[in-house]
C-alpha cells in the first residue's frame, strides 16, 4: 500500500482479487464506485422517507393508546415514548446496517489513497445528493 495520494494502477480495492491492473479495469472500478456513491444517497433518501412514514404511524398508534388509557383511568396527561413496532424497527435496523456497510466500504476505499477511487466516490455522492438530497429530512423538517 502506498501511504500517499497516487494515481498508479494495481491498488487492491477491498479484496486482493479486485486489483485493477489495466486502464479499462480502473475505469470500470471508478464507475462502480461512482454509482455506489449515488446509491448511498438514494439509500439515505429512502430511509428518510421511511422514517417520516414510521413516525406518522407511531404517532397514530401512540394516540390510540393514549385515548384507551385515558378512557380507562381518567388520566389526562401521561408521557409516552414511541411504541416498538417490529415492522418499522427491524427495517430501521436493516437500513442502518446497509448504510454502515456502505460507509465502511467507502472508508476502506479512501484509505488506499488512490485518487481515482476517492474522486469517483466524491463525485457519486455529489450527484446522488443532487438527485436525492431534497428527500432527506434532518429531523427538523415536518411534512
Amino acid at each position: 500500500m502506498i501511504p500517499y495520494f497516487h494515481s498508479s494502477l494495481g491498488e487492491p480495492l477491498w479484496f486482493d482479487a479486485w486489483t485493477p491492473e489495466s486502464a479499462g479495469a480502473m475505469v470500470g472500478t471508478c464507475i462502480g464506485l461512482f454509482f455506489l456513491g449515488v446509491l448511498s444517497r438514494w439509500f439515505a433518501a429512502l430511509r428518510s422517507m421511511m422514517e417520516l412514514h414510521w413516525h406518522q404511524q407511531a404517532h397514530l398508534a401512540l394516540q390510540n393508546n393514549v385515548e384507551k388509557v385515558e378512557s380507562l383511568t381518567g388520566m389526562m396527561s401521561m408521557r409516552y415514548g414511541p411504541p416498538f413496532i417490529p415492522g418499522h424497527d427491524i427495517a430501521r435496523g436493516a437500513f442502518q446496517v446497509g448504510q454502515a456497510a456502505l460507509n465502511f466500504a467507502f472508508m476502506l476505499a479512501v484509505m488506499t489513497y488512490q485518487v481515482g477511487y476517492i474522486l469517483s466516490i466524491i463525485c457519486g455522492l455529489g450527484v446522488g445528493e443532487t438527485l436525492y438530497g431534497r428527500y432527506v429530512t434532518t429531523g427538523h423538517d415536518h411534512v
